[in-house]
């Protein structure tokens, strides 16, 4: 899957779908960047599985409200957020 940057188009009420934020689950060390990055604020760590390393990694808390921006992967150390459409 391409990553992709947030498309909104604003012609005749028309909305193209948002991008979607997605963690690369072994790359992300849990140091939860991302969920300050956040304006919506659903980004968060998740404690259900660890990675790898051992560690609890990030997760979209609702994929629906998610703006497709970016905030969390620019701010993501480690390249372990992509955008996706």
């Amino acid at each position: 899957m391409k990553p992709v940057l947030p498309v909104i188009n604003k012609r005749k009420g028309m909305v193209t779908p948002m991008a979607k934020m997605n963690v690369i689950f072994d790359r992300c060390k849990g140091c939860e960047l991302c969920t300050t990055a956040c304006p919506k604020q659903i980004v968060a760590i998740q404690h259900e599985k660890r990675n790898k390393e051992g560690v609890f990694t990030a997760y979209c808390t609702d994929d629906d409200a998610c703006i497709g921006c970016a905030m969390c992967a620019m701010m993501c150390p480690d390249c372990a957020i992509v955008i996706e459409s």
